[in-house]
């Protein structure tokens, strides 16, 4: 007798908990979690020169360029207090000096083509990947692996499965926000490398291609081939987690497997910026 009511407890708890935890996991893994992503990368392609061109970064652009001079100018006076300082001043090394100052300052007043010529470079590489690329949008887990997933999880969990359902899809969205933010600071990260040039390469004078500005230099340029990389990445982690759904049965282990492999994404999407800078020496 007390096995009989256990088990219609269980049946009963069963049934109260399928409608919520197909519901939980319909809305975690119905939509598709890299579109977003990958329409915000794909700003890159033309729209960020064009921001960069609007009235109003223009008009901050100046003022960061006027500031950017007196900081050249600055840096230079320092520089030549520096080597008038030596013993073994030559005539060779004050052309020297006046050449960098004539470099720097033309970099430093031409920085809004500089910085278009960088980001047509990001471009570039962006229009190669994503001409290979079939934008479809997936559903990485259909209604009838739902359906599956939800009565397996009721029948074994009960109302306990309702906990379990509501942590996958909190999980889920988790990781989704977790890639629109991986993509979101890479273009940030982009646009103020951009807008910043003119004092980013004010300090160039000492330490040659070590120095402060040439070390900005290929910051930016790290960052707009990190755009580019974080695309790479979510686009080869979405066909992993596909491919391992269509490889999987529909059960708990499933949602798992989908929310531990795109943890996973989030974090090499993160850390792409730093690998690229790392390959640049940056």
């Amino acid at each position: 007798m007390p096995s009989i009511i256990s088990d219609l407890v269980s049946t009963i708890s069963g049934m109260l908990a399928y409608v919520p935890v197909l519901g939980l996991i319909i809305a975690a893994f119905g939509d598709d979690p890299y579109e977003a992503p990958l329409q915000l990368l794909s700003l890159q392609d033309g729209n960020l020169n064009e921001v960069l061109n609007s009235n109003e970064i223009q008009t901050m652009y100046n003022a960061i360029k006027g500031i950017g001079a007196g900081l050249v100018v600055t840096f230079f006076i320092i520089h030549m207090i520096h080597v008038m300082s030596e013993a073994n001043v030559t005539f060779e090394t004050m052309i020297k000096a006046m050449m960098s100052l004539v470099i720097i300052a033309t970099i430093s007043s031409n920085g809004a083509q500089i910085a278009g010529s960088i980001l047509s470079l990001g471009e570039s590489a962006y229009r190669q990947m994503d001409a290979n690329y079939t934008d479809e949008s997936v559903t990485l887990i259909r209604k009838q692996d739902a359906t599956v997933m939800a009565a397996g999880m009721s029948n074994e969990m009960g109302l306990g499965a309702v906990g379990v359902a509501l942590f996958i899809w909190l999980a889920q969205k988790l990781a989704g926000l977790g890639l629109i933010i991986a993509a979101g600071s890479r273009l940030i990260d982009l646009g103020w490398h951009a807008v910043m040039l003119p004092i980013g390469i004010a300090n160039s004078f000492e330490g040659g291609a070590n120095s402060g500005g040439m070390r900005f230099i290929k910051e930016f340029v790290s960052s707009a081939l990190s755009v580019v990389m974080t695309y790479v990445i979510i686009v080869v982690g979405r066909a992993l987690v596909v491919y391992a759904v269509s490889n999987s049965q529909a059960d708990s282990k499933m949602a798992f497997l989908i929310i531990g492999l795109q943890l996973a994404l989030v974090g090499a999407a993160i850390a792409a910026p730093v690998k690229m800078k790392t390959a640049l020496g940056a």
